[in-house]
């Protein structure tokens, strides 16, 4: 059994890696938080906003540090501020008089789905007045910019250690389209793998993650539809041995969508499914680095 250290910061994120560095991966769960901060005030039914948390995907992949990899995930729900999107992207909408100059609106920002979400899955809006500027600076510093920090340093800790190092950003999707993605009632495939048109890692590891999920008999795509947000844009750099790829599992493999219970095949399906993909990410790392972790680094928790 690996010893490993965790460390919570209350409402912000848990963290968990090995206290000895032995395989160059970490692994991030940025969207399973539902622990809404005591000033997120908002009319739409709590049910609505919380079938947008990828549910229980932080519990598919904890497992990864028993296996040498670190495991870092939100507690902050993604509509409150969305960890996977730029500090540009903000939807106008959401300033008040002078403050529109505090951001751009662009990308997801336009469509209500942001750093900080406008819109329900519905497209009910989620406030009923304009943050002010103040309101979004503490959502900004408190919650977005801790959990970049800790992802980034997990990263750096294992590409100064091993020279180079292998991130996977976990994430689920509704089972068919929605109004928001523009695909609303369409089947979703079962999973999708994105790596921004294969910028973001090398093309041995995408096609390690898509052979994985196709070998057990899964609906697999690449870059179709979910590409790759702000997270393996701003990570992966395989140039420069940062390789990040982003999973999208289809929610009806593992949970009810309407109830957000598991499935009674859940374990099952973490057990034969994704414990296999994280032996197989954790293996393939450590062989492209053999012998070359020096004795004296210290890990990022």
């Amino acid at each position: 059994m690996v010893n490993v250290t965790t460390k919570v910061v209350s409402g912000v994120y848990t963290v968990a890696e090995a206290n000895d560095l032995v395989t160059p991966v970490v692994f991030d769960s940025p969207h399973s938080g539902i622990e809404f901060p005591a000033d997120f005030q908002s009319s739409v039914a709590p049910s609505l906003l919380t079938s947008v948390a990828d549910l229980y995907v932080d519990e598919l992949y904890a497992d990864a540090v028993n296996r040498g990899a670190a495991f870092l995930k939100a507690h902050f729900p993604r509509v409150y501020v969305d960890a996977n999107r730029p500090l540009s992207d903000l939807d106008e909408s959401l300033l008040s008089g002078t403050d529109r100059d505090i951001k751009d609106a662009k990308l997801k920002g336009a469509r209500g789905i942001g750093l900080i979400w406008t819109l329900a899955p519905d497209q009910s809006p989620i406030y009923d007045a304009p943050l002010t500027e103040s309101q979004m600076r503490r959502r900004v510093d408190r919650y977005w910019v801790p959990y970049q920090a800790m992802l980034d340093a997990l990263l750096a800790a294992r590409r100064n250690a091993f020279g180079a190092v292998w991130h996977v950003n976990c994430h689920s999707m509704p089972g068919a389209g929605t109004k928001l993605m523009g695909d609303f009632g369409n089947p979703r495939p079962d999973i999708i793998i994105g790596t921004r048109d294969g910028t973001t890692c090398s093309p041995e590891f995408e096609t390690l993650i898509a052979e994985h999920f196709s070998g057990k008999g899964f609906d697999t795509r690449v870059n179709e539809l979910f590409k790759g947000a702000d997270i393996v844009r701003r990570c992966g750099d395989p140039a420069n041995g940062r390789h990040s790829v982003q999973i999208e599992i289809n929610k009806s493999l593992y949970m009810d969508e309407q109830n957000f219970d598991r499935l009674d095949s859940f374990q099952e399906f973490r057990d034969d499914v994704i414990a296999p993909l994280m032996d197989a990410v954790c293996a393939y790392a450590t062989e492209q680095c053999p012998g070359c972790l020096p004795d004296d680094i210290e890990t990022a928790v």
